[in-house]
């Protein structure tokens, strides 16, 4: 059956080509020093730049994340600035905003009185030449206008030719917050001096799933974030035992009192038909992007973020490739990835190693659990004992007896909140999805399932599948949110729940 639709999806993007054009980089909307459209050049302490004209200010409130590659804010529109104009008859759904009437539906979202600003650092090496900036803005340009749930970028400077990015920025948008003055990202390196990119970008207002698998503290942030000073040790949960990280945990465990996990829930029997729908969500937009010829090589919790409609939208695509890219065949191809979701391949990237990584995010939402392997930053491989004894081979072990040993390592009341235990009790996940988790993650691709044979696999075929946005999955989500614990409820009535989901939540209160 598949054989037969691609040379109808070939049409479709043949069609689509001819009407909009492939999107690059000069295609984008472009981001302004001042509202005469002089070229933006430094972002100072105001945090004010100029989209066709409005002022946005980046709120120093409105941090959202960070890491080697840049920091990325929350901006505000000016209130009193006139809005753009765009045909409100274009469409009504997302599919077809993207697909048919792209510009209007950016306009639209520039309409909104907040959206997300990326500050990405350009000269990282000079062996790229802002070759990577121009790439992600092409790749995330052209999914953003074919494919639903992935997020679209607004606006942009213009891409470097000669490897210096266009603008400078005030050290308080971009260092670390302590101690001040440091010099550095805020989680990567030396920043004095460099030059930069800027990437308005739609936002996705509920978080990222990071927030799902994590006790809510009050600030809809994960323990993680309570104890980001310690986040690279911490990436090696076996040796932190012996370096008495748990101690941070057991002084932070006040902050997490009353808080659960979304997919955990209060009682720890998980949540799988919301997983089951979030998984199908991911396949779908992941399939879609390897139609259209492009890996994004870099899925894991911190990229899928949720939107109004609690639907799931991909984002940074800073190591995603075109699959005849020839830097595949590079080092690139064989790094790709973020340690804990990079599969353990030494071989030219392709649609297995997404899958490696859907699986990784899977199991991060079965077990609702941060990072669940360790991995060598710099390695090419899995590099864990554990791994290779639970999930690696078709014999091993499997997810659940890897879930009952880690529960058994932090069934202490003191570890109740360490960041890596699994908050779903072991009896509670399906050997369904336990084992299509398994098949994801093996550690020979070959044996891997496809996409469509994932969609196809029996742990979609029980439960309570819900396949569209419409009201059933929201009230699914909204029931999820409840479950949280009295906090975590709090936390989404205070943040843009949305009438209907404020209204659900406090019925439930």
């Amino acid at each position: 059956m598949a054989s037969l639709l691609n040379p109808l999806y070939d049409m479709y993007n043949s069609v689509a080509n001819t009407l909009f054009g492939t999107p690059e980089g000069d295609d984008v909307i472009q981001i302004y020093g001042n509202a005469e459209k002089a070229p933006l050049t430094h972002i100072g302490a105001d945090g004010a730049f100029y989209i066709h004209g409005v002022r946005y200010n980046i709120d120093p409130n409105g941090y959202i994340g960070g890491g080697s590659f840049g920091v990325v804010w929350l901006a505000q529109r000016d209130p009193t600035a006139k809005k753009f104009d765009f045909d409100p008859n274009a469409g009504r759904t997302y599919d077809s905003l993207v697909e048919r009437h792209y510009a209007d539906f950016v306009y639209k979202l520039l309409n909104a009185p907040e959206c997300c600003v990326k500050l990405v650092q350009v000269e990282r090496s000079t062996a790229t030449r802002g070759e990577d900036y121009k790439r992600e803005l092409e790749l995330q340009s052209e999914a953003g206008r074919f494919v639903q749930g992935v997020l679209a970028i607004l606006a942009a400077t213009p891409p470097p030719a000669d490897g210096v990015g266009p603008v400078t920025i005030d050290p308080k948008w971009i260092e670390k917050r302590n101690p001040p003055g440091s010099g550095r990202l805020k989680k990567g390196g030396p920043c004095e001096g460099s030059h930069w990119a800027v990437i308005a970008v739609e936002l996705a207002d509920k978080g990222h799933l990071r927030k799902w698998t994590n006790p809510l503290s009050k600030d809809g942030d994960g323990q993680m974030t309570i104890i980001e000073n310690e986040e690279e040790r911490l990436r090696s949960l076996y040796t932190a035992q012996q370096q008495g990280l748990q101690e941070v945990a057991i002084e932070n465990a006040a902050n997490f009192a009353g808080k659960e996990s979304v997919f955990g829930g209060v009682d720890g029997s998980g949540n799988e038909d919301l997983a089951r729908g979030v998984l199908f969500r991911l396949l779908k937009n992941v399939q879609k992007l390897h139609r259209r010829n492009i890996l994004h090589l870099d899925i894991k919790p911190d990229n899928i973020t949720i939107n109004h409609l609690w639907d799931l939208c991909i984002i940074d695509f800073g190591l995603a490739r075109k699959m005849d890219d020839p830097a595949l065949r590079g080092p690139h191809g064989r790094q790709s990835g973020t340690a804990g979701f990079r599969a353990p391949d030494d071989i030219l990237p392709d649609e297995k190693t997404d899958i490696f990584a859907i699986g990784m995010t899977l199991c991060c939402m079965l077990l609702s659990s941060d990072l669940v392997f360790a991995q060598s930053a710099g390695r090419n491989n899995q590099n864990d004992q554990f791994y290779d004894t639970y999930l690696a081979q078709e014999t091993s072990l499997g997810l659940k007896k890897w879930a009952a040993q880690l529960q058994g390592w932090y069934s202490h009341p003191k570890y109740k909140y360490y960041p890596y235990r699994p908050r779903v009790r072991t009896e509670c996940i399906s050997d369904k999805g336990a084992r299509l988790c398994h098949r994801m993650v093996l550690r020979d691709r070959r044996l891997r399932p496809t996409i469509t044979e994932c969609l196809a696999d029996p742990w979609f075929q029980e439960g309570n599948l819900i396949r569209d946005n419409g009201e059933e999955w929201q009230k699914l989500v909204r029931q999820s949110l409840a479950n949280t614990g009295h906090e975590g409820r709090s936390y989404w009535l205070q943040n843009h729940a949305g009438v209907e989901t404020q209204k659900f939540l406090a019925e439930e209160e």
